[in-house]
């Protein structure tokens, strides 16, 4: 079935007009003839269909985020199939998306946009398992009646890409729109995580802001060959470009979380300074550290004379009492001047500390999400960095499950 202007489609929707086509989807303004409703009908896999196992992927997974509510998502209110082609109903947002603000943004709406997109990204990503929207752009951010950034077409995942890509005979990429796909994705392991949605984000944002992508058409690919993040040049304040830049950190330990950011773009609201944390450290190597060759002692030059030393003359008693409580003097300071200034951790050691933390926490959930042995090693290692500045009996806990983990793994 081709679809086209004034076609009725699956008995009950009339097409007016095509909102717009993306590699796998149509999308059009249709009309409902039991309600008269206009709203926005998007057909996937339109004119060739799915066989059946791609229909029942797409029913599957559907189900698992229909019912997702949030107020900066873009809910469908209707799923179903027509000719094997999977289809959803969704609002109408007549002010289109945010790709007609590109270059062109407010700095208000530019806040508004990143708190609204972060929120949604942060309430997807809080799911369980959590939901990665792997396309975040501007062609998909809409904008409703109440100005309120809105994200769609989430919840489809690699595997029903794939599945599309497959139907429909795109060869692009199935994970994403390569401008705004992180470094990471472009590496053995490309499982898309939470980090590539946000570095997606920033991409966006930045073209917001500038009217182009800071990587062009080929995205983290050229960051990932050593190109630096581009200057934003546009007047807007140095806070929401150092938002973006990092959002755009090469290392995805090194951006922030989408909760993160919308705590930022609230303070921002309530008029208050937002105070960076220092940027995280990213993943240590997991190669092992050669162990330093010795170096050859020089032999002796037999013409060259050797010195002479003469032999120490022997203290006397008073002299031996002398240089031992001087001894234990110096050591007393020694340990009050180490305990003051090295056995409590100042700010900028604390500041460390809450860091590593965050990131052991983070690597531990990936790992039990992922059940991956390389995230608890990395987990475990933070563990033990963190806990050499300071003692926390949460952090043992942890550490010890941790153990517990690789010692399991490790047997299987």
């Amino acid at each position: 079935m081709q679809l086209k202007e004034n076609t009725l489609f699956d008995a009950r929707y009339r097409l007016m007009r095509l909102l717009g086509r993306g590699g796998f989807s149509e999308v059009w303004l249709a009309e409902d003839n039991k309600t008269g409703l206009t709203i926005a009908l998007k057909v996937y896999a339109p004119g060739t269909g799915l066989d059946e196992d791609g229909t029942q992927l797409f029913s599957h997974e559907f189900a698992l985020v229909f019912n997702l509510n949030h107020s900066n998502l873009l809910r469908p209110s209707h799923y179903d199939i027509c000719d094997r082609m999977p289809y959803l109903i969704m609002p109408f947002c007549e002010r289109g998306s945010a790709a007609k603000l590109m270059g062109s943004i407010s700095e208000e709406k530019a806040w508004r946009f990143l708190h609204d997109v972060a929120a949604g990204l942060a309430f997807l990503h809080a799911q369980e398992p959590p939901v990665i929207h792997q396309d975040i752009k501007p062609d998909n951010v809409l904008i409703d009646a109440a100005g309120r950034y809105l994200i769609t077409d989430f919840g489809i995942s690699a595997k029903a890409r794939s599945t599309l890509r497959k139907s429909v005979g795109n060869q692009s990429s199935g994970g994403g729109t390569i401008a705004y796909m992180a470094p990471e994705r472009f590496g053995k392991d490309n499982t898309p995580i939470k980090a590539s949605d946000v570095w997606a984000l920033g991409a966006t944002l930045f073209e917001m802001m500038t009217g182009d992508t800071p990587f062009g058409e080929h995205g983290g690919l050229i960051q990932k060959s050593g190109a630096e993040i581009p200057d934003i040049r546009e007047n807007y304040p140095p806070c929401l470009r150092e938002i973006a830049e990092r959002c755009l950190a090469i290392g995805p330990w090194d951006r922030p979380t989408a909760e993160t950011i919308v705590a930022w773009t609230e303070q921002h609201a309530r008029g208050e300074r937002i105070i960076f944390d220092r940027k995280a450290k990213p993943p240590p190597e997991k190669l092992k550290p050669e162990k330093p060759k010795p170096e050859p002692k020089p032999k002796p030059d037999k013409h060259k004379p050797q010195p002479t030393f003469d032999t120490p003359k022997r203290k006397s008693a008073a002299g031996r009492v002398l240089w031992i409580v001087g001894g234990a003097v110096a050591g007393l300071l020694l340990f009050f001047f180490v305990g003051g200034k090295f056995l409590t951790p100042d700010a900028e050691e604390l500041e460390r500390f809450e860091n590593l933390k965050q990131l052991v926490y983070t690597n531990y959930e990936q790992a039990k999400t992922d059940n991956d042995t390389d995230f608890y090693t990395l987990a475990l290692g933070y563990c033990n960095d963190a806990l050499a500045i300071k003692k926390d009996n949460d952090l043992q806990d942890l550490k010890a499950e941790i153990e517990r983990a690789i010692g399991q793994s490790d047997i299987q």
